[in-house]
């Protein structure tokens, strides 16, 4: 008796469950399915099959006696093959009816145009909201923000809905975001619209003021008595000056002797981001005593007996003293010796160790106050590294060619090579006296970090800076 109702059950769905159609793919991944019912009265119900081959199912999951069903959680990317079967009161099935399939496709949908300021300054904080993305598949999404509006220059990491930038440079910016899934990755929104944004330069206050107070100072061509304060753009220029000689109380005479920032008596500065404060030195002397000398130099590492030292001569100087000390301190200088000419060689200085070296101008009405000090130091003999190390770039089929600028008091050259740019997998090539080295045992293709060390017969110098090259192939 069963078997004759499943084959009039077959028969029946055969003809009756012809269409099983896909009735929608929602925005949350979601596949609704219909068919037409089955007229056989010993019908009670139908299984939905479904997998990702065709015609190969898993378990089928029993809808109960309806005509739609639902398929929920499908995986992203996937295609899948569905079809239905009815089933009767002995719980016979009928055949499948036709084979529906679709695949699952996650999509971001764009956000809205982000909420924030619309203006600012540089420097601040400026915090955005985004909003509005959802998965196709209901996945979190997380955002990423364009600050400058060009889809690469000023990019956010991938994060919250709500981020914040600080902008260095005054300027509008079209400000906007895109989404993308937190599980595929991959799948990422368009970008939303652009919110204009107008950034404002933050002005900072710059003193300028003179030791002691009260003198006259020049500020872009306008003399005034100091101290002044002037609120100034980050990176704007300004010429700042002091006059010199100035009269003071009771007769004292006031002359230049040094600016904080150590630029010369007129000079142009480049305003800082942040506050600062410009303080011209001035000093006393008495009628006919000298300048203190300006130019001062001294030699760095140039010489291997020797600091030498030279200055711009001073009006009405005789002769000059030079000072030498190991901190930037007058207090601390000591005399070297005293000369008529403008050039000092230091013979007593250590190898290798920094000085600060002051000088005084002398005449018979007096001393000069110190000058600005300079810093030296004694070479120690070994010569310092050489310097614009050039590799060729496979311009050579048989070598790379290694070229520098020869260092002085050198003598010959050792030449380093490595795949990496770390002195500490450095290894030696070979020695020249000359500055070209050819490198013929450089694989063809490979790229490679060269350095040259510099010698003679006070030691060897450190490495120079490196430079990559290749064979080519």
């Amino acid at each position: 008796m069963h078997h004759c109702v499943l084959r009039n059950l077959i028969i029946t769905c055969l003809i009756l469950i012809t269409t099983l159609v896909l009735s929608s793919f929602d925005s949350a991944a979601q596949i609704k399915l219909r068919w037409d019912p089955e007229t056989d009265p010993t019908v009670i119900g139908y299984n939905v099959y479904y997998g990702t081959a065709s015609r190969t199912y898993g378990i089928p999951i029993n809808v109960g006696n309806v005509t739609t069903h639902t398929l929920n959680g499908l995986a992203q990317g996937v295609r899948y093959y569905i079809a239905v079967k009815a089933y009767n009161t002995a719980h016979y099935e009928s055949d499948y009816s036709n084979e529906v399939s679709v695949m699952v496709i996650e999509t971001i949908s764009t956000p809205n145009v982000l909420t924030g300021p619309t203006s600012g300054l540089t420097r601040t904080s400026h915090s955005y909201t985004a909003g509005g993305s959802t998965s196709s598949l209901g996945n979190p999404v997380q955002y990423e923000f364009d600050w400058n509006g060009d889809a690469s220059t000023n990019l956010s990491p991938w994060g919250s809905a709500t981020q914040s930038s600080t902008w260095t440079a005054a300027g509008k910016y079209n400000v906007r975001a895109r989404a993308r899934s937190t599980v595929n990755t991959s799948v990422v929104s368009n970008w939303s619209g652009s919110l204009s944004v107008v950034v404002s330069q933050v002005a900072v206050s710059c003193a300028v003021a003179t030791n002691p107070s009260g003198l006259q100072i020049t500020v872009d061509g306008v003399t005034s008595t100091a101290p002044q304060r002037f609120s100034w753009v980050p990176g704007s220029s300004h010429t700042i000056a002091v006059p010199s000689p100035q009269s003071g109380a009771s007769g004292v005479r006031y002359v230049y002797a040094s600016w904080s920032d150590r630029g010369g008596q007129s000079h142009t500065i480049t305003v800082p981001s942040s506050n600062a404060t410009y303080t011209a030195n001035l000093t006393t002397r008495s009628t006919g005593t000298s300048l203190p000398p300006t130019g001062v130099q001294a030699s760095d590492g140039t010489y291997p007996d020797k600091v030498q030292v030279t200055w711009t001569a001073s009006v009405m100087a005789t002769s000059y003293t030079v000072y030498r000390g190991t901190s930037p301190y007058t207090s601390y200088a000591a005399s070297l010796g005293t000369t008529s000419g403008i050039v000092y060689d230091d013979t007593s200085a250590a190898p290798g160790v920094k000085y600060y070296y002051w000088v005084k101008a002398l005449n018979s009405f007096g001393t000069s106050q110190f000058s600005v000090y300079d810093a030296g130091s004694r070479s120690t003999g070994i010569p310092l590294p050489p310097t614009t190390v050039q590799a060729s770039d496979a311009t050579y089929p048989d070598k790379v060619q290694v070229t520098w600028t020869a260092s002085v008091m050198a003598t010959s050259y050792t030449v380093y090579r490595s795949t990496s740019p770390y002195t500490s997998y450095a290894a030696s090539l070979g020695t020249t006296s000359g500055i070209v080295y050819d490198d013929t045992s450089a694989a063809p293709g490979a790229k490679y970090y060269y350095w040259v060390k510099a010698s003679n017969s006070f030691g060897t110098s450190r490495f120079s800076a490196y430079d990559a090259g290749s064979r080519s192939q």
